[in-house]
């Protein structure tokens, strides 16, 4: 099996077991598969959000974290897609497109996508958490979601609130703007004043003649 990230599906069938774990089968880039939670379905949906109250259900557009086999996924993680068709331009989420090929699924905070079938949207979550900052309406952090068309190069971004799951922020709000480039630039240099050079001074001649 090969572990997938942000895998984006739709719930075709359906079925909530009395051992709280849930079943059925995803639509996944036009084909079919079977999919189940490895745990409570509560342990999968909280497993990013820590406070997450929405449950998937028969129809549910969703993203999925899990073991992915040939006609079927164990499921660890599944969330609402909240995605947005807001396109945003960037110069950060340009260095992204450039560097596609050479990404992989799980970095220290990336965790994306990378479509089966060609031409459907790549997707991504940033992992590392957002502080509050303008434009984020979360109680206390954020995560980054982002999609990229490749077909015609446009982006879309959205915040996720980290406790509740809910939309937080169309957009790059400052916050996310920074730990994309992090992500791609490291961490920003702090800007240090340089040492202050001595003069070099020129030997005096005869300076130990003792008279």
């Amino acid at each position: 099996m090969a572990y997938v990230y942000c895998m984006p599906a739709t719930i075709t069938e359906f079925t909530h077991a009395l051992d709280n774990r849930v079943s059925g089968r995803l639509q996944v880039e036009g084909r079919e598969i079977g999919f189940s939670t490895r745990k409570h379905v509560v342990l999968a949906t909280n497993r990013h959000y820590s406070k997450c109250g929405w449950k998937p259900k028969l129809g549910s557009v969703v993203l999925i974290d899990g073991d992915l086999g040939r006609d079927a996924i164990l499921v660890d993680h599944i969330e609402a897609d909240l995605m947005v068709d807001e396109h945003v331009e960037d110069p950060v989420l340009d260095q992204i497109s450039a560097t596609l090929g050479s990404i992989s699924t799980a970095t220290k905070t990336l965790r994306h996508w990378k479509p089966q079938l060609a031409g459907a949207p790549v997707r991504f979550r940033w992992s590392g958490e957002i502080g509050k900052c303008a434009g984020l309406d979360v109680d206390r952090t954020g995560i980054l979601h982002a999609m990229l068309d490749p077909s015609t190069g446009l982006w879309s971004a959205w915040c996720v609130d980290a406790s509740t799951g809910r939309m937080a922020a169309r957009g790059m709000p400052l916050g996310a703007r920074r730990l994309v480039a992090r992500t791609f630039l490291g961490p920003e240099e702090k800007k240090r004043p340089a040492p202050a050079r001595r003069p070099v001074q020129a030997p005096v001649p005869f300076s130990d003649c003792p008279f």
